[in-house]
Order: C-alpha cells, then structure tokens, then sequence
C-alpha cells in the first residue's frame, strides 16, 4: 500500500474510529453527549476536509445564515453511532475510502495544472473540488433529511467567521496526527483568509505523494 493510500485509509475508518474505546461491541459505553462529542471531533480530525460554509436557514423567519460543514458532520456522526447504521460497517468504510481516494486525485490533478496556486480562479477550482466532494462523501455515509447541501461562495467567509477558527485548529491536529510521536514539535497553523484555509488544504492533499 503506497503512504498516500494508507493515509487515506486511516482517514476513511471512521467506523472504526470506536476502536479507541475497544471493539464496536462497546459502543454502548459512549452513553454521554461529551464522549459522543469527542468520538465525532476524533472522526473529523483524521478526515481532509476543511470546514466548508454550508448556507442554511435560521429563525422563526427562516433567514440566511453560514453554517460549518464540520457542525452539520459532527451531529450526523453522533446520530449514526446512536442509531446504527443501514449498511455494514465494512461497505461504508469502503465506499469512504474510494471518496476519499476521488477527491486526492481530483486535487492532484488541480494542482498539477501549472497554474499559480495563489490566483483566484486556482482556490476557487480548489473550493469546488472540496465542495462537490464532500457533498457526496456526506450524503453517501451518513444519516441525512436533505441531500441537497448548498455552499456559500468562496470569497463570502470573513476572517472573523468561526469556520477560521476551526480550520486552524483542525490543520494543527491533522499535521500532528500525521507526524511520528517522537517528531512532534509545537505547529503554529494559522489562517487570516478563508481562501488561505482553502490553498493549505488543497496543496497538502493534492500534492501528496504516491511512492
């Protein structure tokens, strides 16, 4: 297996994420919110995704509002480890494997263009491959009422935006996660733009060796 499948791997097994807690038998010891919590931030953490602003509505009135991608799977994540799952463990696996798979090379193929990696239209190209991907990855795997999941524009994100926050913190523990216990050094990882959460994501995957 080449280091770029089995990080894909490690990153696909969220169903086997449990085995922190032993087999899958004992997920019934996850009886509180904060350890269903924790089990979904785990799942996150392994996955190349970055948090993705998802339009939704909110209120009484129903207004427009920017949600994370991140949120939205962390409560799918919680529902499906509650409630089961309609396929085998071993098939979802599998079929998350193969997204994830589709999305590196997707993203390789972005980033061997010879393009500028710092243009507009590069990063936005980026956003959709992330976009399109993660909608099928999301809907495919896990319990949903809509599969009709819209994104805000790339550029709508303010540095301000919460989503920020979570892409740092997330990138942080991804780089960690994937660095030798005895190389791990403090790692200072952060975004002032959305659209620099967008390129860090994109280049770390997309240029991901295969050897």
């Amino acid at each position: 297996m080449t280091s770029s499948h089995a990080r894909q791997q490690a990153r696909a097994d969220d169903s086997d994420a449990p085995q922190a807690y032993g087999s899958d038998c004992n997920l019934a010891r996850l009886v509180s919110i904060r350890e269903m919590d924790a089990l979904a931030s785990m799942v996150i953490t392994a996955l190349p995704f970055p948090p993705l602003p998802l339009m939704v509505l909110q209120g009484a009135e129903g207004e427009g509002a920017t949600a994370s991608s991140f949120d939205l799977l962390k409560q799918a994540i919680v529902v499906q480890k509650l409630k089961g799952m309609d396929r085998s463990p071993e098939q979802i696996t599998r079929n998350k494997l193969e997204r994830l798979q589709a999305l590196q090379q997707a993203l390789y193929k972005h980033c061997s263009t010879g393009a500028d990696f710092d243009t507009d239209a590069w990063i936005e190209g980026a956003y959709n491959i992330f976009c399109d991907h993660f909608r099928l990855f999301f809907v495919e795997n896990y319990p949903v009422c809509s599969r009709d999941l819209r994104f805000e524009s790339v550029h709508s994100v303010p540095p301000t935006h919460v989503i920020i926050q979570q892409a740092s913190s997330h990138a942080r523990a991804n780089m960690i996660m994937a660095t030798p216990a005895s190389d791990v050094e403090p790692v200072d990882v952060g975004f002032a733009h959305y659209k620099d959460v967008v390129k860090h994501y994109a280049v770390d995957l997309g240029t991901l060796s295969d050897t």
